[in-house]
């Protein structure tokens, strides 16, 4: 059974973030608030993960107890229905900005998804900081968000800006020329799920099972914009040519299981090692991974994996790539590891990083890619 976090925890994370929190923060109670946030995401996304015999909690029941566990602090308890309430209404005024990124032919936009299930796609966006300019958190929640750096490509004069139910206002500067293949991954933890480059003509007439509730109000504005800025020359740019197939229709493997089940594999090769992978099933494929067929074929297969599907086509695919020897020399002194692409698994141990993977993505688990390091380019 799960149990609350001991006192001793508690100190440590009041301490941490509400004690030694910056001073302009500690002038109200609502301010003040953004602090327990941030204590509780600490608590959360890092005490709870290292130790699985903790209890998650939700917003209000760890504010209630890191109130309680504290002296100033405590004497507002009776008042935490109020606190709350008055906080939600605060921070849905509070002023947000970030960045419509859009790729080099201008067709496509960057869209996040929330770690929820239940979460909206959206611009990557966020909330200002008290006495923060809005380019400079336009530039910070990009970053944390995609782990893209647009400080070099945002443009102050180009934005969107958009007040919603006259209270919260949204300005989304225009980030233009960002390359498709630019590996993007979030800085923050459970706080984006999934980044996807998406159509902006399939975003005006509405993609089935998208929520867009945050993207559709600015479309029309985009589009303007566009309009004016887009140079004839790109207008006549050739669009680029579709992957060469790689699939013959003569080179494959066929076995037929116990007389009954005939599988038929055809043999495609050539296929790059930072190709991203991704189903466009749900719930179907929760993994994809390269292996070096050496250690498929060793005899013991590889440690932890079943392979009952895999190993009936070991030899016949040994004497097709003996036959149909690569163009590409293997580097000996480099011997091929296993790599994960894509994994649908969020717990620790199943979490797997390659940054290379991320390349040409159009949705994946950003918990499997290190954060893009380098600044975005245009180039």
């Amino acid at each position: 059974m799960s149990s609350l976090p001991s006192k001793k925890t508690l100190d440590d994370l009041y301490t941490r973030f509400v004690v030694n929190g910056p001073e302009e923060e500690k002038q109200s109670l609502n301010r003040l608030m953004f602090l327990v946030e941030s204590a509780h995401w600490y608590y959360e996304d890092n005490v709870v993960e290292n130790d699985q015999t903790l209890k998650s909690l939700p917003f209000r029941e760890f504010t209630y107890l890191l109130f309680n566990n504290s002296d100033v602090l405590r004497p507002h308890v009776g008042y935490m229905d109020k606190i709350l309430r008055d906080f939600f209404s605060y921070k849905s005024r509070i002023p947000v900005t970030g960045a419509i990124i859009l790729d080099e032919t201008y067709e496509r936009c960057l869209l996040v998804k929330g770690w929820k299930q239940s979460s909206n796609w959206s611009f990557p966006r966020g909330k200002k900081n008290t006495k923060e300019e809005d380019d400079v958190c336009a530039i910070r929640e990009v970053l944390e968000e995609t782990g893209c750096d647009v400080s070099k490509l945002l443009k102050k004069e180009e934005y969107i800006e958009i007040t919603f139910e006259g209270k919260k206002r949204v300005r989304l500067y225009i980030v233009v020329g960002v390359r498709d293949d630019t590996a993007f991954a979030p800085l923050t933890k459970k706080e984006i799920s999934q980044i996807s480059w998406f159509r902006l003509d399939g975003l005006e007439s509405g993609f089935a099972g998208l929520k867009l509730f945050e993207v559709a109000p600015f479309l029309a504005s985009l589009k303007s914009w566009i309009s004016k800025h887009l140079s004839p020359l790109s207008i006549d740019k050739p669009l680029k040519p579709p992957p060469l197939c790689l699939l013959k229709k003569e080179d494959y493997i066929e076995f037929t299981f116990r007389g009954e089940q005939t599988v038929r594999l055809f043999i495609v090769a050539g296929v790059k090692n930072d190709t991203a992978f991704a189903p466009l099933t749900k719930k179907e494929i929760s993994q994809i991974a390269w292996h070096p067929l050496d250690r498929l074929d060793d005899g013991g297969g590889v440690t932890g994996l079943k392979l009952y599907m895999v190993a009936p086509f070991i030899a016949n695919l040994k004497s097709w790539i003996s036959k149909h020897p690569s163009s590409v020399a293997r580097r000996r002194e480099k011997p091929l590891k296993s790599i994960c692409v894509w994994n649908a698994k969020t717990t620790k141990a199943e979490r797997s990083y390659n940054k290379r993977a991320s390349k040409q993505s159009l949705k994946f688990n950003t918990l499997a890619l290190l954060p893009a390091k380098e600044p975005c380019s245009s180039a």
